[in-house]
């Protein structure tokens, strides 16, 4: 029924949002430079879902036997803290360039959430959509995350060799420390993970037709690596 999805299931969503960053850079030589950047990110998500009442009873459920409709209530606040200090070289030697970074970063983050539905317990009144007329019994589904934290630190290098502006061999590696991986062998020593690539650039080294302006040709071998969610491994 189009009119009833238009007009009788109704969905509401704000979101709130702060950010805040500084960076700065230190240049030591011509080719030497330090770079520190860092921000604080705070989301606030408001989220709810009213279905009227006689709404299909395998989607909102009943209450005495009266279609009374479904109510879903989700507030979420989640505050993300990211920084990270770089050491950057960039210098050129007749044919060859080499562009090279070392750092280390830190990501953080915590979140609140609580999210009731009322799923198949339905509602005590028809059309009250509020928290406290919601029939909490074993149909109906509580979400609540308190102070729920994660943190990942990382150390990285990255280098960009070059030759003569047609050749270049890109590498780059990386370790994480996860706190998410708590109680997993992977706990201290993180997890490392590798890249390596190859670019050639054919129209630096022969003439080409005038109807193409670039060319590349590109082969590279990564692995990717990342954490899992909070208490998955406790």
């Amino acid at each position: 029924n189009p009119y009833w999805l238009k007009n009788r299931v109704l969905s509401g969503y704000k979101r709130y949002r702060a950010v805040a960053s500084a960076r700065a850079n230190l240049h030591i030589t011509d080719y030497f430079n330090l770079q520190v950047r860092g921000n604080v990110d705070y989301i606030s998500d408001k989220f709810d879902n009213k279905m009227y009442a006689t709404t299909a009873p395998n989607i909102a459920g009943k209450y005495e036997d009266k279609e009374n409709g479904r109510y879903i209530w989700s507030d979420s606040q989640e505050i993300q803290v990211y920084g990270d200090a770089m050491v950057l070289f960039n210098k050129e030697f007749d044919d060859f360039s080499l562009n090279t970074a070392l750092g280390a970063s830190i990501n953080m983050s915590k979140v609140n959430s609580l999210t009731i539905d009322s799923r198949l317990a339905s509602l005590y009144k028809p059309n009250v959509f509020t928290v406290p007329n919601v029939v909490m019994d074993s149909k109906a589904a509580v979400n609540q995350s308190i102070d729920s934290k994660r943190t990942l630190q990382s150390v990285f290098a990255t280098m960009q060799w070059g030759w003569k502006g047609l050749l270049y061999l890109d590498i780059t590696a990386r370790n994480d420390w996860s706190s998410t991986l708590a109680y997993t062998k992977y706990e201290k020593k993180g997890f490392f993970y590798p890249s390596i690539g190859v670019s050639f650039l054919p129209d630096k080294w022969v003439k080409m037709p005038e109807w193409v302006s670039f060319s590349k040709l590109r082969g590279a071998y990564s692995i990717v690596g990342n954490g899992v969610p909070p208490f998955i491994t406790y």
